[in-house]
Formats: structure tokens, C-alpha cells, sequence
């Protein structure tokens, strides 16, 4: 080996040491976000700026599903289904992506 360094232990420490404070406040962001797009119509944005929410868990990343409080769980679990109902309106809504599906269907 001509040049190995091992940073992993370098970074992983500094993740871990951030992300008890960060990473609510990333979730919140992009859920405020998500929130704005869907006011201004941006259903397509809104979803992806929700799902992108979620990979910010807002509890301790730590704990396993089955350990979490059932208010947490219930939480989330909501935050996907809005999540995949605003994709699901854009999708809907949209009359390009309406007429893609139809001409797809019809071998147009």
C-alpha cells in the first residue's frame, strides 16, 4: 500500500457527535419546507421534501423501531403517508405525467 489512511474512526466520531443536535433541526427544515412547496402548489417538490425529512430522524437515532413509543412510531409513520400522498397528488394532478401513463397503456 502506497498511502492508507483510516478515517473512518475520525468520522464516524464526528457524526455521532452531531447529529444528537442537528439533526431535529434538519427535519424540521425540510419538513417546513415541504410544507411551503405544498402551499405554493409544488406537490411533486413537497414530496420529496418530506421524504428527504425522514432520513433526518427527529427522536434518537439509536433506539430500534420496536423500542420507539408508539407516539414516535405513529408519528413517522404518518410523516410517510403524507409523504406518498403528495407524490400520489402530483402524480394525479398533473396532466403530462396523466398522458404518459395513458399513451403507455395504449401502446400509443
Amino acid at each position: 500500500k502506497f498511502f492508507s489512511v483510516d478515517f473512518s474512526n475520525i468520522v464516524r466520531k464526528k457524526i455521532m457527535k452531531h447529529s444528537k443536535w442537528i439533526y431535529p433541526f434538519l427535519y424540521a427544515g425540510f419538513t417546513l419546507l415541504a410544507l411551503y412547496k405544498s402551499i405554493v402548489g409544488e406537490y411533486g417538490e413537497a414530496a420529496m421534501h418530506l421524504g428527504i425529512a425522514l432520513a433526518f430522524d427527529p427522536f434518537d437515532p439509536t433506539v430500534s423501531w420496536n423500542n420507539r413509543p408508539l407516539w414516535q412510531r405513529a408519528w413517522l409513520v404518518i410523516h410517510l403517508a403524507l409523504s406518498a400522498a403528495a407524490f400520489g397528488f402530483e402524480v394525479g394532478t398533473n396532466d403530462s405525467i396523466r398522458q404518459g401513463l395513458t399513451d403507455g397503456f395504449t401502446n400509443k
